[in-house]
């Protein structure tokens, strides 16, 4: 059962970082492209499809319960996203103040 916590850490820990990948994806092309955010949130859906599949293709390859890893892995993608999420609306909200700044200057 420890072996197994330790295993669901590893793939939190691996979720959290495909988690700050996908908002480093997301703040470049709200800021260079944002014309093309909501396209690149299904490549962000898949980049975290991909990551969960690898984690079920390489469970069973590891002394760790294949269950816990997913577990591990799933919340790992998920809970960071809704501090990542508040952080892209308050970066997008800034950008079309000052936006509309500019447009009204």
């Amino acid at each position: 059962m420890e072996l197994d916590l330790i295993g669901a850490v590893i793939a939190f820990l691996a979720g959290v970082a495909v988690a700050a990948a996908n908002f480093s994806l997301s703040k470049w092309i709200i800021k260079k492209h944002s014309e093309q955010f909501a396209i690149s949130s299904i490549a962000r859906q898949l980049i975290q499809l991909m990551f969960l599949f690898a984690v079920f293709l390489i469970a069973p390859y590891t002394r760790f319960d294949e269950v816990f890893l997913l577990v591990g892995g799933a919340l790992g993608v998920t809970l960071p996203s809704f501090y990542f999420t508040s952080r892209l609306v308050k970066l997008n909200d800034s950008l079309n103040k000052k936006g509309e700044e500019d447009l009204d200057g």
